[in-house]
């Protein structure tokens, strides 16, 4: 099968984007890059400076990029949410500014808790249930309104976290729920790119890359090291 078999199903997948997108007034998207550690961002940058330097040809292997080819629907790959902790913040404070932000009110924590809905941590005893405007999704509602929080707010810092955790005083919480895989491409049509931190593809032990660096060398000396 080989590339020839990729590249007709690329041609396929994109003559079906482009029909949709015509149908829909928008422009088409073929490819979606998910570089949420701006790792792709940052080779290209590299790059663009390395190629200036002479003796530098087009072929060096600082040029190319590794990329894997997903369907983003295949059970397999997992969307895990990335929580919020706000330190420095008042719980008052903040559930107000989310009420008053969402036109909402604080309901008692209860599980299950709704699929759409965003989990107040206000102390190591104490949970609400927040519930944004559910024409977006809740990443979105809530990057927006903790951003401007923070903003009126000086001394509060926005903290992530991939676990659930009570908060000691210090700090509020927010727990947000996974994101909905059958509105990802909708939102990213409507809205062109996700706010920083919107979700993790899989578990933090499974993301040994993170521990590894790897050195370009040049094409005499391929040996990588770590």
């Amino acid at each position: 099968m080989g590339t020839a078999h990729v590249d007709k199903s690329m041609k396929a997948l994109a003559a079906k984007e482009i029909a949709a997108a015509a149908a829909a007034s928008r422009q088409p998207a073929i490819i979606l890059i998910g570089d949420g550690n701006h790792c792709l961002a940052t080779a290209k940058s590299c790059w663009e400076a390395l190629k200036l330097k002479a003796g530098i040809g087009m072929d060096h292997p600082q040029r190319y990029a590794l990329v894997e080819l997903q369907n983003l629907h295949d059970i397999g790959v997992v969307f895990e949410p990335i929580h919020r902790i706000l330190v420095g913040a008042n719980a008052d404070s903040l559930q107000s500014s989310l009420e008053s932000a969402w036109s909402c009110t604080a309901k008692p924590y209860v599980e299950p808790v709704p699929h759409h809905a965003v989990v107040m941590v206000r102390d190591e005893s104490s949970r609400v249930i927040l519930e944004p405007p559910s024409d977006k999704l809740p990443i979105i509602s809530m990057s927006a309104a903790v951003d401007a929080f923070v903003e009126q707010n000086p001394g509060v810092n926005i903290g992530l976290c991939a676990r659930r955790g009570a908060c000691d005083g210090r700090a509020c919480g927010l727990i947000l729920p996974a994101l909905d895989k059958s509105r990802f491409l909708a939102t990213l049509h409507e809205i062109g790119t996700l706010p920083r931190k919107a979700f993790s593809m899989g578990e933090a032990n499974e993301k040994r890359f993170y521990l590894e660096a790897r050195s370009i060398l040049p094409s005499t000396n391929t040996t990588s090291s770590l």
